[in-house]
């Protein structure tokens, strides 16, 4: 097949593990204006991709405070380069129904 490119929805289901895809810009419309405000939707989305990579990474890791499937918010501010910004995106995610 080459250069047959795989849609990114298709992508991501196919994955052994599943993986969070992207929010789009009307799933975001959906979310109040005062969380909306927070975070931009590629802020969001970039953070959803470095997101995917560390989980699936810690799901190889063989043991050790690295292994496993799980996130603290530690991680998510200072591995994700969220900062302060971690709480509106794990409060984003969780309004969506993404967590």
């Amino acid at each position: 097949r080459g250069g047959d490119a795989v849609p990114a929805m298709e992508a991501v289901s196919e994955t052994l593990f599943p993986l969070m895809l992207e929010v789009t810009e009307e799933e975001l419309r959906a979310v109040p204006d005062y969380l909306r405000s927070q975070i931009s939707c590629s802020e969001l989305n970039g953070a959803i991709k470095k997101m995917n990579l560390l989980v699936t990474d810690k799901r190889f890791a063989r043991e050790g405070p690295e292994s496993g499937d799980t996130l603290a918010m530690d991680e998510i501010q200072t591995k994700l380069k969220l900062g302060l910004k971690a709480k509106a995106f794990v409060l984003l995610l969780t309004t969506l129904q993404r967590l």
